[in-house]
């Protein structure tokens, strides 16, 4: 069988593009197990859990991020976060956005700005506030 040319190259740049497409799938397969059967891969490597509650502060109500719990040993412990602390930095008050925000290389420090529960209110300027520095394990 002959391939003219053009007819050749054709056929060479569409089974070039099969490796990338089948790779991309098994990625984005990839990233959907995990994020269903390993929701909390995050939470477990660093030594925490998070809690969304809406915290009451009349006449309204604000949804925050907060350390519900800290793994003693694990990497939120060992850089002095507390149940209680709240996460400040807006682009981190979701769940989803706090962990991307930890989903970094081994050794590199992340550092958020929190104060506690106790010393929150919405309605000021935030002046008691802590920098936490994470370091990834």
């Amino acid at each position: 069988m002959y391939l003219s040319p053009v007819k050749w190259m054709d056929l060479k740049n569409r089974l070039d593009t099969i490796p990338k497409i089948v790779l991309a799938g098994c990625f984005f397969l990839g990233s959907i197990l995990l994020l269903i059967f390993y929701p909390n891969h995050i939470e477990e490597r660093y030594g925490f859990s998070t809690s969304t509650p809406e915290l009451s502060f009349f006449p309204r109500h604000v949804e925050v991020l907060m350390i519900s719990r800290t793994e003693p040993g694990g990497a939120f412990s060992k850089a002095g976060f507390n149940k209680g602390d709240i996460i400040l930095k807006p682009e981190y008050h979701t769940v989803g956005a706090f962990r991307k925000a930890l989903d970094k290389p081994k050794g590199t420090v992340i550092e958020f700005e929190t104060i506690s529960r106790e010393k929150y209110n919405p309605d000021i300027e935030q002046i008691n506030t802590t920098i936490k520095r994470v370091i990834a394990p």
